[in-house]
């Protein structure tokens, strides 16, 4: 199941029979039938279910039209080997409609569809962190020098190791505009500024 939070909302402006139905010039009755004829080519998986169906079906569980389920659930899905590849292709070869227009009213007008693709879409990254976290383990205990950079933010993971960079921030805060400065800090800023040109002239000389 997705996130409670993105399930069909009160007030959802979606009525995908009577929008098909317009567009193609036919009754709602007809344009009816052709939805539900699209729904059965789909979910009786005579061509094979496609990657995005779990998705989906979850969708369909919380409440989600099935046309709605279908364009969230394939918008959410990788791009990479994406079937069908376009959202025309989509709406015409699954959703049963003349064409892809009344998807862009649909998302117009219901911002949760969005919403509800976003959902999936950080499931899906969850749904692999633990074999990221594995492989970042197995790189960062490599003795190779070319691991550095992994158990570099192995140990920043695990709070063993604390960035120089982040140190000096929370021991000086954050950085004052320098009209706010008073002249002793001015003064100690540049007297710590000559500082530092001075240890790198004689450690260019060395």
């Amino acid at each position: 199941m997705i996130d409670r939070n993105v399930q069909l909302p009160l007030g959802f402006e979606l009525d995908d029979v009577e929008d098909d139905a317009r567009e193609r010039g036919i009754s709602p009755a007809e344009a009816q039938l052709i939805s539900r004829s699209a729904q059965v080519a789909l979910e009786d998986g005579a061509s094979g279910m496609p990657a995005w169906a779990r998705d989906y079906l979850d969708l369909r569980q919380d409440g989600w039209p099935w046309r709605v389920a279908v364009l969230i659930a394939w918008s959410a899905s990788p791009r990479d080997g994406r079937h069908p590849t376009t959202q025309a292709d989509l709406a015409k070869s699954v959703l049963g409609l003349k064409s892809d227009r009344v998807i862009r009213e649909w998302k117009r007008k219901n911002p949760a569809i969005e919403a509800a693709i976003g959902v999936l879409e950080a499931r899906q990254l969850f749904e692999h962190r633990a074999q990221v976290l594995r492989a970042l383990a197995d790189s960062a205990s490599a003795p190779s020098h070319k691991n550095h950079p992994d158990r570099k933010l192995f140990l920043e993971l695990t709070g063993d190791y604390t960035p120089r960079v982040k140190v000096d921030q929370n021991v000086t805060g954050k950085p004052k505009d320098m009209a706010e400065l008073s002249d002793a800090e001015l003064a100690q800023l540049e007297r710590k500024l000559d500082d530092e040109h001075d240890t790198r002239n004689a450690g260019s000389r060395a």
